[in-house]
């Protein structure tokens, strides 16, 4: 310990004994939170970063002072006021010094990384920063195999093609093909609906050694083979806008007040980026934007809230996973032509049947979720039984949910984490693992 001499005097023991009181106010917030539901010292917090992230941040910071206040020793001798005012601050300098030295490597590294660069972005940024900070927006491009047997003669004189089928796939083909593919790198196979085989490979050169090894060696079988290559986008980015005032009630008049209101979003769509409402529900005023990358993140630099009408008003991302109500699978809609399984038998999102979800007899008594069935993990077939295919909390829909986060841009891993975190602690709430 040592003494610090700018706080001897007189009303050095008041000073120290009204910030104990202070930080107590904080402790007694905390105590017994493991989140930050109720911590009321938070309330005014002016950051982007997540609750949870502050949350803890604000528990080390309080242990921090906590050991600077206690390393001030007030019952030592005090120092000779007459005594060089350098030498005092000299001998604060080193304490806190060393404080810090002790325990901030290890809040900076769990928690305030974040808080930092939240800061440091409301700093002005040259256009070099701006462009070395410019995200990627480019997804891997896809490299696609199709592989279907050579049409046969009908009576008729018409050709048809000859279909692979699960079972030929699981007893000889999967086998057959893994031997001509060996030296190939392969990402996913699979047998398609209409009995063609999928093949997902890793790179164009992969695709173009794959292509030629099925055509020479196709064996006693002509095999029809095509090969395809898509570059990929990341999506455009969309938020939620709630309590909308009940004089907005066009998706033109959101995106008039929008640019009006918003000095930010004005510039950006007068650069040429794009902003535009894609949905709009007047009875529980609310609104689905569509925007640029740019756009985004200038609404997040702003506390991720915009001005409408005489308000301020907080924004979500918001990621809508498309589910198809005739196979139950994800990123498509049921229609012919977007469904692969349009031409098979529906599927019942409550029992897994073949019939339609409307149809189905047993939706309030029993659940079993088709695509849980499906899945390669015993634990998660396991649980297909809790819950239906249209769940939220069904770990098929997590994952597709993740995979939209993933090819929407401006979304960060944190963001994922958290969704990712939320979406177990849930499913451990309610027995789904």
């Amino acid at each position: 310990m040592i003494t610090i001499g700018s706080m001897a005097g007189p009303d050095a023991e008041a000073k120290m004994k009204e910030l104990r009181k202070e930080l107590g106010v904080i402790n007694d917030s905390l105590k017994g939170r493991m989140t930050i539901s109720g911590a009321k010292v938070l309330t005014d917090f002016g950051t982007n970063n997540s609750k949870d992230v502050l949350f803890q941040t604000l528990k080390e910071l309080y242990t921090f002072s906590m050991k600077v206040l206690d390393s001030i020793d007030l019952k030592s001798p005090q120092v000779d006021l007459a005594a060089d005012v350098n030498v005092q601050k000299e001998n604060l300098t080193t304490t806190v010094k060393k404080i810090l030295a002790e325990c901030l490597p290890e809040i900076l590294a769990s928690n305030l990384k974040d808080l930092v660069s939240t800061k440091m972005s409301d700093c002005p940024k040259s256009e070099e920063d701006i462009e070395e900070e410019k995200e990627d927006t480019t997804l891997p491009a896809l490299h696609t195999m199709i592989v279907e047997r050579p049409k046969k003669e009908k009576e008729n004189g018409d050709k048809e093609s000859q279909p692979f089928t699960e079972n030929e796939w699981r007893q000889a083909g999967k086998k057959k093909f893994a031997a001509k593919l060996k030296d190939i790198p392969v990402k996913h196979a699979a047998v398609l609906p209409d009995g063609r085989l999928k093949f997902t490979l890793d790179s164009k050169e992969s695709l173009d050694n794959a292509v030629e090894v099925m055509k020479v060696a196709g064996g006693d079988e002509e095999l029809t083979v095509t090969a395809d290559s898509k570059e990929r986008k990341k999506l455009d980015p969309k938020i939620m806008i709630a309590n909308l005032s009940k004089d907005i009630v066009t998706k033109e008049a959101l995106d008039k007040e929008l640019c009006q209101k918003n000095q930010n979003i004005k510039d950006l769509k007068a650069a040429g980026l794009v902003i535009k409402t894609v949905f709009i529900d007047t009875n529980k005023n609310f609104a689905v934007v569509q925007m640029s990358p740019e756009i985004r993140e200038s609404i997040r630099s702003n506390q991720n809230k915009v001005y409408l009408g005489l308000r301020r008003l907080l924004v979500w991302d918001r990621f809508h996973v498309v589910q198809c109500y005739h196979c139950q699978g994800y990123g498509h809609m049921a229609k012919e032509g977007d469904c692969p399984r349009f031409t098979l038998p529906a599927t019942c999102q409550f029992c897994s049947g073949n019939h339609r979800s409307d149809k189905c007899t047993v939706k309030g008594n029993s659940h079993k979720c088709t695509n849980c069935l499906k899945s390669n993990n015993p634990d998660v077939k396991e649980m297909a039984h809790t819950h239906r295919a249209s769940d939220e909390l069904c770990p098929s829909y997590v994952r597709a949910k993740v995979n939209l986060m993933s090819r929407t841009a401006t979304i960060s891993e944190t963001t994922k984490n958290e969704y990712l975190q939320w979406a177990h602690n849930q499913q451990r709430k309610y027995n789904r693992v």
